[in-house]
């Protein structure tokens, strides 16, 4: 499979080429939803009628908001990671 051929041509270290470049993605896109998610729960718990039961819309929301922010925040890193995947599939 492809797996095999990977390795074959390119060797072991070739699985992970690009991984740097995702690392600078994604660590910084987990680091803001969760920032940001725990802080839209907590606000929403407080908010809610007992002051302490998070609804499960609520919970969704506060997921969808926060991931939506740190996806917008993060694009940029994405587009750069992108152009290093290409550039490499280009050159060989």
């Amino acid at each position: 499979g492809a797996l095999r051929a990977v390795v074959a041509e390119e060797g072991v270290l070739a699985l992970w080429r690009g991984l740097s470049a995702t690392l600078l993605r994604d660590v910084p896109f987990s680091c803001l939803y969760w920032v940001g998610y725990e802080a839209l729960k907590r606000r929403a718990t407080a908010a809610s009628a007992d002051g302490a039961t998070l609804s499960p819309a609520a919970a969704f929301l506060a997921g969808a908001a926060s991931g939506s922010t740190a996806a917008f925040l993060t694009t940029p890193l994405d587009v750069v990671k992108t152009r290093q995947q290409l550039r490499r599939t280009s050159m060989q």
